[in-house]
C-alpha cells in the first residue's frame, strides 16, 4: 500500500514538473521573441521620399527614450518605482513585502511591488492579460529571463520607452520636456501610477502626488494634471498605413514575410525601435492619378449601381507595390484588395498556356459550340455559352482566347481534363480554397473566388520573355485583331503601347475586372459593390476597362511602361496560311509548326487534323469538319 502511494506521489510530482517546465519554457520563448505591442511612431515615405505617413501606430503613439539615464527625472523614477533596481536580478522579494507593509500603514497604495523589469515584461509581452496570480508568476519568470539577456541600462531604457502615459501615449519621451522642472517630474511620476488622469479620482491622484513629492524632496504647486495631447498626424493614404502597420507586426512576429513587397530595404532594428521610419515603393503621383481616373469613371456609373473600385499595381521585376487603392469609396474603409471575389474569365490565359505546353499551337482550331457536359450530379449538365451568346464553330485558339469565348474554353478544359487544369492553376500560385470536385467545369470560366493580390501575383508568372509559350500568350492578348469579334478592332483595351490585357466578369455581374501585365507593370482593376450587389448586365470592358485604360496611358506617358521586346524570330516559323483552296488569299503568321494547316476558313473547309480538342462525330457532321 505504501509503495502504491509513493508511486502515485511520484507520478503526480512528474506531472507537476512537466507542467511547470512547459509553463517556464513558454514564458522563455515569449520574452525571447519580439514584443507583441503595436504601438510606436510610424513614418512612411513614398519612392520619391515624400512623407505620406507620420503618426502613431495602431496601438498608440510612442517614442523611444534616448536621453541619459543619470538625470534627475530617471533617478526619481527609480526611487519611486524600483529603488533597488540595480541590485536585484529581476524580482525583489523584500520590496514586495515592504510594499505590502507600507500600503497597509498608509491606508493607501503608495508603493508597488513589481520591479521595473517586471513592469516592462507586462507592458511589452502581456499588455492585454488580466492581473491574476498566474500572470504575476509569468511576469516574475519573464523578468528573471530577460535579465540574463540584456544589461540593466538596456532594460531600463526599454521600460522608459514603453511605459503607458495615458491617452494612447507610450514612453516618457511623449510627455517629457527638454528641461523638466519639479512640477513636470512629479507629473510624469504621477502618470506612471495614474496614466488615465481624467478617469481617476482627483483627490486620490493629488494625495499620491503629495506623498511622492515628500519622498523625493521636490516642492510642487497644484497643477491641472491634464492629459497630454497627441502629436498631429499625417496620413495621406490611411489604407496603406494600416496595411504596412499590420505587415510590420506580422514580420516582427515571425509570420510570412510579405513586408518585402512594400519596401526594398527593411531596417535591421524595425522590431526593436519604437520609432519606425520606412521608405516604401508606393508612388504617390500614380496613386493620386489612379484615384482621380477611377472616381471620374465611377461618378458616371451611379445610375448603374456601381459604387466601388479597387486598383492594385505592382512592379513584377522587383515584386513590389506601386499603387494600392483598396477602395475608392474612402468612407467605407473596406480593403477590397484582400477580399475574395469571383474572377470570371481572368483564369483563361493560364488554361490556354497549359494547352500550349501540351503541344497545342495558337494557330490550331478549337470548336466553339454550345455543348452539354456531364457533372458529378446525376441528371445535371454544365452548359456554357458565350457572352453574346453566339457560337462561332471552328475558331483559332488565339481568337478563342482573345475573344474570351466560354464554349471553346470549356471544351479546351475538357480536353486537358479538369484535374490537370486544377493542378496547373494551383502551380502558378492561384489560391484555390476548395478541392477540384467543388469547381468542376466552372473552373474554366473563373467561377472561383480569389483576392486581387493573389491574381496579380499569379499573372506575374506569365511574364517570361525566354519562354515561347508565355510569349505567345502575351502576343495573343496584346493584338486587337484576336479580340475583334467580341470587343471590336478599336476598343478601350487598345493602348498606345499594346499590352497583354484580359477582362473578367462574374456570372451574376457582381464583379468586373481588367488586368494587364508586362515586364514594367501589372495593372489590376476591379469594379463592383462592396456589399456584393449586382451591377446589371455589364462586362469587364465596360467599366473596369476605362479605368484601366486611363491608368495604363498615364503610366506610358510618364515612362513607367515602355515598348516590349519581341521574341527572336528563330524561335518561330513564318508560314503562309491559305484562306481558300486556290490560295488567292493568304495570311502570313508566325507559328511553332512549320507546316501550314489544311483548313480553308474562307470556304468553310476544315480538317480534323487542324483541331486541338475533343470533337464528336455528330459535331463534325454539324460543322462539316472533314477527317
Amino acid at each position: 500500500m505504501i509503495l502504491l502511494v509513493k508511486k502515485i506521489l511520484l507520478f503526480i510530482s512528474l506531472v507537476i514538473f512537466v507542467l511547470v517546465a512547459f509553463f517556464v519554457i513558454d514564458i522563455y520563448k515569449t520574452v525571447s521573441g519580439n514584443p507583441n505591442t503595436t504601438y510606436g511612431h510610424l513614418m512612411l515615405r513614398d519612392r520619391s521620399w515624400k512623407i505620406i505617413t507620420d503618426k502613431w501606430r495602431s496601438g498608440g503613439y510612442a517614442l523611444p527614450y534616448s536621453g541619459a539615464l543619470d538625470t534627475d527625472l530617471v533617478t526619481n523614477i527609480l526611487e519611486i518605482e524600483d529603488a533597488r533596481y540595480y541590485e536585484h536580478s529581476g524580482i525583489n522579494l523584500s520590496a514586495k513585502v515592504a510594499s505590502i507593509y507600507q500600503n497597509i500603514s498608509a491606508g493607501a497604495v503608495v508603493r508597488g511591488g513589481s520591479t521595473i523589469t517586471e513592469q516592462y515584461i507586462k507592458n511589452a509581452y502581456y499588455s492585454n492579460s488580466s492581473r491574476t496570480i498566474t500572470q504575476k508568476i509569468r511576469e516574475a519568470i519573464g523578468a528573471i529571463t530577460i535579465e540574463g539577456q540584456y544589461s540593466k541600462d538596456d532594460i531600463l531604457r526599454k521600460y522608459l520607452s514603453t511605459v503607458y502615459m495615458g491617452n494612447w501615449l507610450y514612453g516618457i519621451a511623449t510627455v517629457i520636456e527638454d528641461h523638466p522642472d519639479n512640477d513636470t517630474i512629479l507629473d510624469i511620476i504621477t502618470r506612471l501610477k495614474y496614466p488615465n488622469i481624467s478617469q481617476s479620482n482627483r483627490e486620490v491622484v493629488l494625495a499620491y502626488r503629495s506623498r511622492v513629492s515628500d519622498r523625493i524632496g521636490k516642492k510642487w504647486e497644484i497643477t491641472h494634471l491634464e492629459e497630454k495631447s497627441r502629436k498631429p498626424s499625417i496620413d495621406i493614404f490611411p489604407m496603406i498605413t494600416n496595411r504596412v502597420d499590420n505587415e510590420i507586426s506580422s514580420y516582427c512576429s515571425g509570420y510570412k514575410n510579405t513586408l518585402k513587397k512594400w519596401t526594398t530595404k527593411i531596417p535591421n532594428n524595425i522590431c526593436e525601435s519604437g520609432k519606425i521610419s520606412l521608405t516604401i515603393t508606393i508612388d504617390s503621383s500614380l496613386m493620386n492619378e489612379s484615384m482621380h481616373i477611377a472616381r471620374w469613371i465611377l461618378d458616371s456609373l451611379r445610375w448603374k449601381n456601381v459604387t466601388n473600385a479597387q486598383i492594385y499595381i505592382t512592379d513584377p521585376m522587383s515584386d513590389t507595390i506601386l499603387a494600392y487603392i483598396g477602395n475608392t469609396n474612402i468612407s467605407e474603409q473596406i480593403d477590397m484588395i484582400t477580399r475574395r471575389r469571383s474572377v470570371g474569365s481572368l483564369l483563361k490565359p493560364f488554361i490556354y498556356l497549359l494547352a500550349l505546353e501540351k503541344w497545342a499551337d495558337t494557330e490550331d482550331y478549337l470548336l466553339d459550340d454550345r455543348t452539354a457536359y456531364e457533372t458529378n450530379t446525376e441528371g445535371k449538365y454544365f452548359v456554357p455559352e458565350n457572352y453574346n451568346p453566339k457560337s462561332y464553330g471552328p475558331i483559332r485558339l488565339r481568337e478563342a482566347l482573345g475573344n474570351s469565348l466560354n464554349s471553346a474554353t470549356v471544351r479546351l478544359t475538357d480536353t486537358l481534363s479538369i484535374p490537370v487544369v486544377y493542378d496547373f492553376l494551383r502551380s502558378v500560385g492561384l489560391d484555390l480554397d476548395h478541392d477540384v470536385g467543388y469547381y468542376g467545369y466552372g473552373i474554366s470560366l473563373g467561377m472561383v473566388e480569389l483576392t486581387m493580390e493573389n491574381i496579380v501575383d499569379s499573372y506575374r508568372s506569365l511574364i517570361d520573355t525566354t519562354d515561347l509559350n508565355k510569349w505567345q500568350i502575351a502576343q495573343v492578348l496584346s493584338d486587337s485583331r484576336n479580340r475583334a469579334r467580341t470587343f471590336g478592332i478599336s476598343s478601350i483595351l487598345n493602348t498606345s503601347i499594346p499590352l497583354p490585357v484580359k477582362t473578367g466578369t462574374s456570372t451574376d455581374f457582381r464583379d468586373n475586372w481588367t488586368i494587364s501585365y508586362s515586364r514594367d507593370a501589372i495593372i489590376g482593376v476591379w469594379v463592383g459593390n462592396s456589399d456584393g450587389s449586382s451591377m446589371g448586365d455589364i462586362s469587364g470592358v465596360s467599366w473596369a476597362g476605362p479605368i484601366w485604360h486611363g491608368i495604363a496611358e498615364y503610366m506610358i506617358a510618364v515612362g513607367y511602361i515602355k515598348p516590349q521586346k519581341s521574341l527572336p524570330s528563330n524561335w518561330l516559323h513564318q508560314i503562309a496560311i491559305c484562306l481558300d483552296t486556290a490560295c488567292l488569299r493568304r495570311e502570313l503568321l508566325y507559328s511553332t509548326k512549320s507546316e501550314s494547316p489544311k483548313s480553308r476558313p474562307s470556304e468553310w473547309l476544315y480538317f480534323r487534323s487542324d483541331f486541338f480538342g475533343n470533337i464528336s462525330t455528330d459535331e463534325m457532321k454539324k460543322w462539316k469538319i472533314q477527317q
